[in-house]
């Protein structure tokens, strides 16, 4: 499901949510054509979260990116469970937020009708899988979601509960990332 090209342009996407600016993407001379493919692109901000999100569109299919934090931990902080909220599985109360006003962020802008693709980077990453679960549970087609040095969010319980979604799920970690291993 995942190829080394998929996987790499979903870094790049990720990268440029994170560093870039719509403006410098969209440039006819723009180092990130070959990523975006002249695709329509949108830019949207997740106030609370203060995350970036990059919302690509082609005839059938959305790709939504992202952004990573810049001090990841200061949403960790908030690592109690919240089992009750509109995700369908404990979260990690902090990531719950970045989670929830992204996807409220990204909600009017989504298409029913094209399979999305989700990508994001650190904390980012964890509203990515989270975000790719619960619009799968609404019916969206989630054709991948690939995350970069990603915190965990759930538990076990909660991870059980995500490997039966069946969804098409890459985390890309570094094992000398000690985000990857936040919460404890």
């Amino acid at each position: 499901a995942f190829e080394e090209a998929c996987v790499e342009k979903n870094a790049l996407r990720a990268y440029a949510a994170t560093y870039s600016k719509l403006e410098d993407v969209q440039k006819d001379d723009s180092p990130w054509k070959p990523v975006f493919e002249g695709h329509l692109l949108k830019s949207v901000y997740a106030n609370t979260a203060e995350l970036k999100v990059l919302i690509e569109n082609t005839a059938d299919m959305q790709w939504i990116s992202i952004s990573g934090t810049d001090a990841p931990e200061t949403v960790l902080v908030d690592s109690e469970l919240e089992s009750k909220n509109d995700f369908g599985v404990a979260m990690h109360k902090g990531v719950l937020r970045v989670a929830s006003d992204v996807h409220d962020a990204i909600a009017p802008f989504l298409e029913p009708t094209k399979a999305l693709r989700i990508t994001g980077h650190s904390v980012g990453g964890a509203a990515a899988h989270a975000i790719a679960y619960r619009l799968s549970r609404a019916g969206h087609s989630i054709e991948q979601c690939v995350t970069f040095g990603a915190p965990k969010f759930t538990d076990a319980a909660g991870a059980r509960k995500l490997e039966k979604a069946d969804l098409a799920l890459l985390r890309v970690t570094a094992s000398d990332d000690a985000v990857t291993a936040l919460p404890p």
